[in-house]
């Protein structure tokens, strides 16, 4: 995902699992509570699985970035319309713009947070991937 590439080979693991949900039939009352708690929480899986996955791709849509911009500019036009001395103006005038361009970078680095160099290491999904592999006792990949 930090390649901006969305791996497909989760599916016949996720495909597996819920194979196994599926088709247990629980015998007795707990067995029952447990299966509809489990099958509750694979969905909830899922949800969070296919929003990771959109996020991977998706980011502040371009209308938002001609707001944040045009907000930007504005705000360093109204500190021009202040009257004050030459110095206050330099120096009101130079440190806005500069937390203003923090800001921005600062959103621009982390409008895609699966993706690049300061996005979320993939070290956790490994990790968890390696364990879903080994208890459903397929090869980790």
């Amino acid at each position: 995902m930090r390649k901006g590439e969305i791996a497909q080979g989760g599916m016949p693991l996720i495909n597996r699992m819920q194979d196994l949900i599926t088709s247990f039939e629980p015998a007795t009352t707990g067995q029952s509570i447990l299966h509809a708690e489990t099958t509750r929480q694979f969905y909830s899986f899922l949800e969070r699985r296919a929003v990771r996955l959109y996020s991977a791709t998706a980011g502040i849509p371009g209308f938002m970035w001609y707001v944040v911009v045009l907000g930007a500019l504005i705000s360093i036009f109204l500190v021009w319309l202040f009257d004050m001395s030459v110095m206050a103006e330099f120096f009101l005038g130079g440190l806005m713009p500069f937390f203003i361009g923090t800001m921005i970078s600062l959103i621009l680095i982390l409008d895609q947070p699966l993706r690049g160099e300061f996005g979320i290491s993939p070290e956790m999904f490994r990790l968890l991937l390696d364990f879903m592999n080994k208890v459903l006792g397929q090869p980790a990949g």
